[in-house]
């Protein structure tokens, strides 16, 4: 696969919400911003086994390259814990904002445009590596 066409892939790839990533004895970031209807995936790419408790959300153990998804559905702050790691500091926030009447919807349309500017781009660019091309 050229690399030209990973990067094309992602930048087309569907964004998450929110991420948040359990390292050794810490989430990162630390707090999060996401909407009402917006997922969170908290990821452990850490080395030992990790969780995340909060008063609306309880994954369960995470082993190392394992995740826990979970929806907004109100708005408001969550602390939460990795209750295996709490005593040394290991908590975050989660913060949701109620959604916003006014707010337009995304519809992806910018995104597929960027999208096919850039294959077309990068279709260009290998061309002018493949056949020794050059700007004269």
């Amino acid at each position: 696969m050229t690399p030209y066409l990973l990067v094309l892939l992602a930048l087309l790839a569907p964004a998450r919400a929110g991420t948040v990533d359990a390292v050794d004895n810490a989430f990162r970031p630390a707090t999060a911003t996401v909407a009402v209807g917006d997922t969170v995936t908290w990821r452990n790419i850490g080395k030992s086994p990790h969780e995340v408790s909060g008063g609306a959300f309880a994954s369960g153990n995470l082993d190392p390259g394992r995740s826990y998804t979970w929806t907004a559905t109100r708005a408001g702050t969550f602390a939460y814990v990795c209750r295996y790691h709490e005593s040394i500091g290991m908590k975050g926030t989660l913060v949701v904002r109620a959604a916003s009447s006014t707010a337009h919807p995304r519809t992806g349309g910018d995104d597929v445009a960027l999208g096919l500017l850039l294959l077309g781009a990068a279709a260009v660019a290998g061309a002018a590596l493949r056949y020794g091309w050059s700007a004269r």
